[in-house]
């Protein structure tokens, strides 16, 4: 099963930033750094790492050497998330902690983007690392509140004059730190 890791590190100083990427691409993974629009913890600087495993302890296991690289590094980590597809058979096994949906959009007409937030329980964020883009994210603990609520905010955001990039589901099974998101979801 493919399994997205996300390890959120420390917020990092404006020159540390190059050296974060230089090393994600040493690992071969995605930088991100999220910047929340509300919350206790707006900045996030992150990676994602895939991975194909059989279960979640293997993933991590794998992790293990590039947590040990950044830490050596000067990037102390504050979380790691464990993501799977939410159509996966491990769902119907597994108490995860949460679904999410992420519809990217374009960085344009965002007073429309924040108030459909407002009014579908949606959260807004961005990637500094790529201009021109936003994302609006749901997350939910029920299945079919869930569901529901993407159901609502996507049709909402198709006959706004928002653009859709790309729209992603994910489950997660995993989350260390669920209170760095406090004050944002």
């Amino acid at each position: 099963m493919q399994f997205q890791i996300h390890v959120t590190t420390a917020p990092l100083a404006a020159e540390q930033k190059n050296d974060y990427a230089a090393l994600c691409q040493k690992h071969q993974l995605k930088p991100l750094l999220i910047l929340l629009a509300e919350g206790v913890s707006i900045n996030q600087p992150m990676f994602t790492y895939l991975v194909e495993a059989d279960d979640l302890a293997g993933a991590q296991e794998s992790l293990k050497p590039i947590l040990t690289d950044f830490a050596i590094k000067g990037y102390p980590v504050l979380r790691i998330k464990a993501e799977i597809d939410p159509n996966e058979e491990a769902v119907a096994q597994n108490d995860g902690l949460y679904y999410e949906w992420h519809c990217k959009i374009a960085a344009e007409n965002l007073p429309i983007a924040q108030q459909l937030c407002q009014l579908h329980g949606g959260h807004l964020s961005q990637n500094a690392l790529r201009n021109g883009e936003r994302f609006i994210t749901i997350r939910e603990k029920e299945r079919a509140v869930f569901y529901r609520q993407v159901t609502q905010m996507s049709n909402a955001v198709k006959q706004s004059p928002l653009k859709i990039l790309k729209e992603k589901f994910e489950y997660c099974i995993y989350d260390n730190h669920q209170l760095l998101d406090k004050g944002w979801a």
